[in-house]
């Protein structure tokens, strides 16, 4: 038996259960449920094939969330080389720190 979320429903809004089972027609509704993804913008169009390619660079036993991680300390360390050598952000950083920011910001 399956149990939805123990949420209590906002002011005024309709269709949120409050606990219980769910019922048999809303398990059917998940049984056969199919994602469809969005409409691809022009910028989508235009920059697919890169990321495409780039991937193929990576090896395949390299999980996307490990990818995605790398790109977030890169960003971290950007972060943290900027507040390092300006604390107040006020200061001018060494030129060798904004060329380390530029090839982190495009990891």
């Amino acid at each position: 038996q399956v149990v939805a979320w123990n949420a209590s429903p906002a002011p005024g809004e309709k269709g949120m259960r409050a606990s219980g089972p769910i019922e048999p027609a809303g398990l059917e509704n998940i049984a056969t449920y199919k994602y469809k993804a969005g409409v691809y913008t022009p910028l989508d169009n235009l920059l697919n094939p890169v990321w495409t390619q780039l991937t193929e660079l990576l090896p395949m036993w390299l999980a996307p969330n490990v990818v995605t991680s790398i790109g977030g300390g890169c960003n971290m360390l950007i972060v943290t080389l900027c507040t390092v050598f300006s604390p107040s952000y006020e200061e001018m950083v060494p030129s060798w720190v904004l060329q380390i920011n530029g090839v982190l910001l495009i990891t």
